[in-house]
C-alpha cells in the first residue's frame, strides 16, 4: 500500500491536465482549439451548431469560422453597400443551415455565398448580453440588451407587443419547450407562454422564490434557473425543486449561461467567471482569477452529443474531456525511448538526451538511452545508443565493458533467470557472472530489435530476417514465408501464454505456447506497421505505430474495431519510439514518444462514441471549381451544393468532395461510398475523402457516402443526384431517326435491285421478242411463199378440172380435192396470220374475227 501510495503520488505530479483547479477531489482535463488548428484571430464570443455537427464561431473580426472537430474554416462577412469594421457577437444556425450572425451593424445571414443585413426596427439595441433563438416555425426571436422582445416577421425585425400584467418587465431569458412554445422569463418568475402570436399566457413559477433570474436552462426532465444568489434546479418530473448557494466571491454577479452536460456537471458563465458544480458531491470547481483557461470567458455551449464548450478571450475555443491518455511532465518537451520500474514503484525513463531520469536525477545525461531494464529496486540496467550498457545501484553509475564493436548501439534488454540478455547492431548477447557471449545467424550480421525471454529459450524479433527462437546455441526462424524477411518490433505475452507480434507489417501475428502461428489480425486499414504493442485485456490491445496510437479490439482472431488516440483523447500526435511501453498496473499503461511520455488509465477511458455526421461540401467538373447557381442549379445548404444537377454528355467527369464531423473523436472518422447506376456495392472504408468518377456514360446517377466512427458507429447517409444527359446521336429519336433511314436505305436498295433486275429482263425480253418477232416474219414469208403458193396452184388446178367434169364421178373427186385444198389454203392463212408479229394488236385481232365469223356464219347458212 505505501508503495502504491508513491507511486500514485508520482503520477499526479507528473500529470498534465490542461491547468489547476480548484476542486475538491475531481480532476478536470480541457482541450484547446486555437491558432494551431487555423483560427487565426482567437478572441471568440460565440458558438453554435450545425446539423453536420460543424460548430460556427462569432469572432472579434471581420470573420466567422467553422469548426468540423479538425481544423477551422473561415468565413469573411462582407455586407453590401457597407465598408467598415464587422464584427459578430453572436451567432446561430437554423435548420436550412442558413448562418445568422448578430453583429455591430445588425443581424445578418448568410446562406453560404451572399451576406444580407436584415432590416430592423431603431430600437433595437444589439450587444453581448442578447438572446435569441429560431423556433421550431423558423422564426426568429431576440431579446435585447435591454430586456425587449423582437421578432423576424418577414423581412424586417419589430418589436413585438407584449402587455405584462402589471406594467413592462424587462426579459431575462428565454427558450422553447418541448410543445413548441416559447417561454420568456423575467425577474421574480414571472413568465410569458407564447403559444402563438395571438395566444399569449402569462403564470408565475412559485419555485424561483421571487429571484432574479438572469439565465435559464430548459431540457425534458428540468429547468435550471441562475440568479445573482443561487441557482435554483426543478424537477418536471417530481414538481420540486432545490436551490444550489453559490461561493459568496460569485454573488451578486451576473449569470450569463447555465447547462448540465452529459457528465451531470453544471456548467455556470457569471460576468467572465467560469463554475463548475458537481451537484453529486456538491462540490464548487471555479476558474478564480482565470485559474485554468488564461483569459475571460465569454460564452459557454453545449453541444449535440451534451459536451461542454467554451469560448474565450485570445485563446480560441475549449471545451471539457475525461481523456483516456494523460501526458507527464517532465519539465520539457523530452524524448522517451524506453521506461522501467524504480525504487518504490517510481517511474525511470531513459531519454533522448537527458540520459537517465529517475526520481528527479538525471542519470547518464547528453547520452540515448534506448532501453532499462529493472532487477531489483534498486538496479537496473541502461543501453544507449552509440555507448554501451551501463548498470545503474541507486546513485552509482558503472559502464559494462563490451569486447565486440558495435555492441555499443543497444536497442533491446531483457533478462532469464540471472542472464541479462541485450540486443545490438552484432547480434544478440547473453551477460553471465560478468562475461558476455555474443550469438549470431549463420554468421551473418543479426540486427535485434526486441527480445522476450520463454521458460526454455528467447524469442529474437530481428532486423529483416523476422522471428526467429535461440536455444543459447543456434537460431531457428519461426512464423508464415513473408515473416522471415520482415522486420520484427515488437513482442507481448498474454495471460494464456500466447505471444503476439508485430512489425513492418500491417498484421498483429498470435502465436501459440507451442510457437504456432494461431491467428492473424489484419489492422491495414488504419495501421501500416507495429512499434509496440500492449495487452490491455484479453479483447484489447494498446498499439504504437507510426500512424499513431491506436486501441484495437479483437476477438477470435477477428478485429472488431479500432481507434486512433488524437486530441480529443489526450493525445498531441507526437511520433512513438519502439518498445518504449510499459504495463505499469493493471489498467494503466505508460508509452514514450517524442514530445514525452503519456500514460493510459482503463478507467478514466469514459470517451464515449459519438455518431459522425456525413456531408458533401463540393461537386466538381473535371476537377475545377463549377459555379452551379450560374449555371441554374438549385443550391443546398452553406456549402452550395447542387440539387439533382443536368450535365451534358461531355461533362461526364464528376468529382465529389465530402465530410464527416465527430467532435469527439474526428481522427477516427472513415467514409465508405458508391454510385448508384455504376457501382453495386459499398467501397472498402478508407479515409479518403474525394473520389471522382470520369467517362460516365448518360444516365441518372445518385452518389451515396456514409461516415464510420469510433467502434464502428454509422453515421447518416449524404447523397448527391447527378444526370448526365446524351447527345443528340445518344437518344431514342435520334436511334428511331437512324432505324428509319435504315428501313428506308434497305427499302431503296431493293427498289433499285428490283427496278435493275426488271431492266435487264426487259432488256432480254425486247431482245427475245425481236429474235421470235425475226423467225415469225422468216417463217410467215417462207410459209407464204413455198405451200400458200402452192396451196393456191392446187386450188386453182382443182377449181379448173371441176369446171371441165362438171358431172360424172370426176366431179366429185375434184370437188373434194377443191374443198380440201381451199381448207388447207384457210388453216395455213390462219397459221400464218398468227405468226405474223403485225398480228399482235387490236386491229388485226378484231378484223381476223371478222373474217372468221363472215365465213362460219356462210358455211352454216347463218
Amino acid at each position: 500500500m505505501r508503495s502504491g501510495m508513491k507511486f500514485i503520488s508520482f503520477l499526479a505530479s507528473c500529470c498534465i491536465v490542461g491547468s489547476s483547479l480548484v476542486t475538491t477531489g475531481q480532476q478536470f482535463t480541457f482541450v484547446k482549439y486555437g491558432t494551431a488548428e487555423g483560427l487565426r484571430h482567437s478572441q471568440v464570443y460565440d458558438v453554435a451548431q450545425d446539423e453536420n455537427n460543424n460548430l460556427w464561431l462569432a469572432t472579434a473580426t471581420s470573420f466567422i469560422y467553422r469548426f468540423d472537430g479538425s481544423r477551422f474554416h473561415p468565413y469573411k462577412i462582407s455586407v453590401e453597400s457597407f465598408s467598415g469594421s464587422i464584427y459578430s457577437y453572436r451567432i446561430r444556425v437554423d435548420r436550412f443551415s442558413r448562418i445568422w450572425v448578430l453583429s455591430n451593424i445588425g443581424i445578418i445571414l448568410f446562406n453560404g455565398k451572399k451576406w444580407t443585413l436584415v432590416s430592423s426596427a431603431r430600437n433595437l439595441v444589439l450587444g453581448f448580453d442578447a438572446k435569441w433563438i429560431i423556433d421550431k416555425k423558423d422564426r426568429l426571436w431576440i431579446v435585447d440588451d435591454t430586456g425587449e422582445i423582437f421578432l423576424k416577421n418577414g423581412d424586417v425585425i419589430n418589436k413585438f407587443p407584449l402587455s405584462w400584467p402589471g406594467g413592462p418587465r424587462k426579459v431575462s431569458d428565454l427558450f422553447e419547450n418541448e410543445k413548441g412554445e416559447l417561454i420568456f422569463v423575467t425577474a421574480g418568475g414571472v413568465v410569458a407562454n407564447v403559444k402563438d402570436i395571438h395566444s399569449i399566457e402569462f403564470s408565475k413559477w412559485p419555485w424561483l422564490a421571487n429571484q432574479d433570474v438572469t439565465a435559464i436552462e430548459n431540457t425534458s426532465s428540468e429547468i435550471i434557473a441562475g440568479s445573482a444568489e443561487s441557482i435554483t434546479i426543478f424537477s418536471k418530473k417530481s414538481g420540486k425543486s432545490f436551490i444550489v448557494p453559490l461561493e459568496k466571491e460569485l454573488v451578486n454577479k451576473k449569470i450569463n449561461r447555465i447547462f448540465r452536460d452529459k457528465h451531470g456537471l453544471l456548467w455556470v458563465l457569471a460576468q467572465g467567471y467560469l463554475i463548475c458544480i458537481d451537484l453529486t458531491h456538491r462540490a464548487f470547481i471555479v476558474n478564480k482569477d482565470n485559474g485554468f483557461i488564461n483569459n475571460a470567458v465569454f460564452s459557454i455551449f453545449k453541444d449535440n452529443n451534451g459536451v461542454a464548450w467554451f469560448c474565450t478571450d485570445a485563446e480560441g475555443i475549449f471545451t471539457h474531456r475525461q481523456q483516456p491518455l494523460k501526458k507527464l511532465s517532465l519539465g520539457k518537451s523530452t524524448h522517451v525511448l524506453s521506461t522501467a520500474f524504480g525504487c518504490d514503484s517510481s517511474i525511470v525513463m531513459g531519454t533522448y538526451d537527458q540520459g537517465v531520469i529517475q526520481e528527479g536525477r538525471n542519470l547518464l545525461k547528453g547520452k540515448m538511452v534506448t532501453c532499462l531494464l529493472s532487477v531489483s529496486p534498486h538496479e537496473f540496467y541502461a543501453g544507449t545508443m552509440g555507448d554501451g550498457l551501463y548498470r545503474i545501484r541507486g546513485t552509482r553509475v558503472d559502464k559494462i565493458p563490451l569486447t565486440l564493436e558495435k555492441t555499443d548501439y543497444i536497442f533491446c534488454i531483457n533478462q532469464l533467470d540471472q542472464k541479462i540478455i541485450f540486443g545490438s547492431l552484432l547480434g544478440l548477447h547473453v551477460l553471465e557472472n560478468g562475461k558476455t557471449k555474443s550469438f549470431n545467424h549463420n554468421s551473418a550480421s543479426l540486427i535485434v530489435n526486441t527480445i522476450t525471454p520463454t521458460d526454455s529459450l528467447i524469442l529474437v524479433g530481428t532486423e529483416a530476417l523476422g522471428l526467429m527462437k535461440f536455444n543459447f546455441k543456434t537460431f531457428e526462424p519461426i512464423g508464415p514465408d513473408f515473416l522471415k524477411e520482415s522486420t520484427v518490433y515488437a513482442i507481448r505475452e498474454d495471460k494464456s501464454g500466447n505471444f503476439l507480434v508485430g512489425g513492418d507489417f500491417p498484421q498483429i501475428l498470435i502465436f501459440d505456447h507451442h510457437l504456432k502461428l494461431t491467428s492473424t489480425l489484419d489492422v491495414s486499414s488504419s495501421v501500416s506497421n507495429i512499434l509496440f504493442i500492449e495487452i490491455i485485456d484479453e479483447s484489447n490491445l494498446l498499439v504504437g505505430s507510426n500512424d499513431g496510437v491506436f486501441t484495437i479490439s479483437h476477438q477470435r482472431g477477428v478485429v472488431k474495431s479500432i481507434r486512433r488516440f488524437g486530441k480529443t483523447e489526450g493525445y498531441e500526435g507526437e511520433e512513438v519510439y519502439l518498445n518504449s511501453s510499459m504495463r505499469l498496473t493493471k489498467n494503466s499503461i505508460m508509452f514514450g514518444t517524442t514530445g514525452g511520455a503519456y500514460l493510459m488509465e482503463k478507467e478514466n477511458d469514459q470517451a464515449l462514441a459519438s455518431i459522425p455526421r456525413t456531408y458533401i461540401t463540393e461537386v466538381l467538373l473535371f476537377n475545377h471549381t463549377t459555379d452551379w447557381g450560374m449555371r441554374g442549379d438549385s443550391l443546398n445548404g452553406y456549402f452550395r451544393i447542387p440539387y439533382q444537377p443536368s450535365l451534358q454528355h461531355n461533362e461526364n467527369n464528376v468529382t465529389f468532395i465530402f465530410s464527416g464531423t465527430s467532435l469527439g473523436n474526428p481522427e477516427n472518422i472513415n467514409f465508405q461510398y458508391q454510385l448508384l447506376g455504376l457501382e453495386k456495392n459499398w467501397s472498402a472504408m478508407g479515409n479518403t475523402k474525394q473520389v471522382t468518377y470520369s467517362n460516365l456514360s448518360p444516365g441518372n446517377y445518385v452518389f451515396k457516402v456514409q461516415s464510420v466512427g469510433d467502434d464502428r458507429v454509422f453515421g447518416n447517409i449524404s447523397s448527391c443526384s447527378v444526370t448526365v444527359l446524351p447527345a443528340f446521336w445518344q437518344t431514342n429519336g435520334f436511334y428511331l431517326l437512324l432505324l428509319a433511314l435504315f428501313v428506308l436505305i434497305i427499302f431503296l436498295i431493293i427498289r433499285f435491285s428490283v427496278r435493275f433486275k426488271l431492266q435487264q429482263l426487259q432488256v432480254a425480253e425486247e431482245m427475245r421478242i425481236g429474235e421470235s418477232m425475226k423467225i415469225r416474219k422468216q417463217m410467215s414469208m417462207d410459209f407464204h411463199d413455198e405451200m400458200g403458193n402452192k396451196l393456191a396452184s392446187m386450188l386453182a388446178q382443182a377449181s379448173m378440172l371441176k369446171l371441165k367434169n362438171v358431172e360424172g364421178e370426176l366431179n366429185h373427186v375434184f370437188d373434194y380435192f377443191e374443198r380440201t385444198a381451199y381448207s388447207i389454203y384457210q388453216g395455213t392463212r390462219d397459221f400464218i396470220w398468227s405468226i405474223d408479229f403485225k398480228s399482235n394488236n387490236l386491229r388485226e385481232v378484231v378484223s381476223y374475227l371478222c373474217d372468221f365469223a363472215f365465213t362460219y356464219f356462210e358455211k352454216n347458212s347463218v
